[in-house]
Formats: C-alpha cells, sequence, structure tokens
C-alpha cells in the first residue's frame, strides 16, 4: 500500500475521485492465488456495500495492471458484475515472459532487469501456472470486458505484453484504447511534477476515466 500510495493520490487528485488503494497479499511469502483473491474480495465488499459497479473503475500499474486485467476475468468468469471500465499502465499480462520487447528493449529499459524477470515471476507463480489466465491476463479471453486504457512505454521491456493483450482485445469486440509513449521508463506517470511527458499521461489519464465515470 505505501508503494502505491503516490500514484493514488495523484489519481485522486487527476480524477477528483476517491480512491480505494487495496493492500492485497504479496508474493514470495503468498503468491498466486492470494493477490488476486484479495483484490476480488476487495471489489465485492465495495458492491456488498451498496456501490454502483457503473461507479467504479479500476486502475493499476506494473504488476497491479496485469492483476487488475486477472481481477476483471476472474470476475467475468464468476458472474459478478464488472465496473464501468478500467484503466492499465506497463501492464505485466505476460509472466511467462515471451513477448519479443524482453529482448529487444533490454538496452532501454531503465526501471525493470530484464534478467531477473523469470526469477520474479516464479515468486508469484509456479511454473505450471504462468499460462493460468489468472496469472497471466493475456492468455485469457478477454470478450466482454468493459472499456479498456491501456498505456506504455514504447522503451520498456513490457511493451509487448500491452500491444498482444490490446491485440486479443480488439479480435474480442473489446473497447480498447491504447497509448504507446515513445522513450519514457516503465510506469512514468509516478513522475508527474518532475516530467511533462508523466504530467500530460495523467491528465490524459483522467479525462479518459472522467468520460467514462457518472
Amino acid at each position: 500500500m505505501r508503494s502505491s500510495r503516490h500514484f493514488a493520490a495523484l489519481l485522486a487528485e487527476t480524477c477528483a475521485a476517491r480512491v480505494l488503494n487495496v493492500g492485497y497479499r504479496n508474493a514470495p511469502e503468498h503468491p498466486y492465488p492470494a493477490a488476486l483473491t484479495d483484490v476480488v474480495n476487495a471489489y465485492r465488499g465495495l458492491i456488498d456495500g451498496g456501490a454502483d459497479p457503473g461507479t467504479i473503475a479500476f486502475v493499476g500499474n506494473s504488476a497491479g495492471g496485469g492483476l487488475t486485467l486477472a481481477c476483471l476475468l476472474a470476475l467475468r468468469d464468476a458472474g459478478d458484475p464488472l465496473p464501468v471500465c478500467a484503466a492499465v499502465i506497463s501492464p505485466w499480462t505476460d509472466l511467462t515472459n515471451s513477448g519479443p520487447s524482453i529482448r529487444t528493449n533490454a538496452a532501454t529499459e531503465v526501471m525493470l532487469d530484464p534478467g531477473s524477470i523469470d526469477s520474479t515471476a516464479a515468486l508469484y507463480a509456479s511454473s505450471d501456472e504462468l499460462t493460468n489466465p489468472y496469472v497471466s491476463p493475456l492468455f485469457g479471453d478477454p470478450t466482454g470486458l468493459p472499456a479498456l486504457l491501456v498505456h506504455v512505454s514504447g522503451a520498456e521491456i513490457l511493451l509487448d505484453d500491452s500491444l498482444r493483450f490490446v491485440q486479443r482485445c480488439k479480435a474480442a469486440d473489446v473497447d480498447v484504447t491504447l497509448h504507446v509513449e515513445p522513450h519514457m521508463p516503465h510506469v512514468w506517470h509516478l513522475f508527474a511534477g518532475l516530467l511533462p511527458e508523466a504530467d500530460d499521461a495523467m491528465t490524459r489519464l483522467g479525462l479518459w476515466l472522467l468520460d467514462r465515470l457518472p
């Protein structure tokens, strides 16, 4: 929760909205499905408390972006009402790390370590679970998901995690919007106030959300 607090504050300010920062359990102490269970239960708690799904948007970045998409798949498959939309930034959608950009963007990646990404995935899930859509949403069927916004840097190793997921969404007639920002670090939005590109990205993200939230 501490590491996400700054981003949650930026999001609340940008959208003039209340933000629930979910403190889900983390690997390696709590591997899959602990985190997914926690975020699904957090959302169900909101709905059980009377919140209208049509007033809720999911937002996540990096591994949390992949978890956001996995949560949507799990909720859809369970028959739960879905939020009105979701936005993800530099999501990790493929924990098998099969995207070519893992290698081709290794020299321009400044935030993540290409050499340790496989061992990081192994901390979260066993090798036979890595293609489970609730672990790697890239391998799921996105049919029926709400409107999605995907931001990713053209210079980061997770570029293809976004590009391939967006392709699957378009093939499934999901309303998906993609923005690729060149020459930026992984989740560059966190540098709002320091980088004009980060300020622009947060503004773009906020306007997209406000256009869909009541």
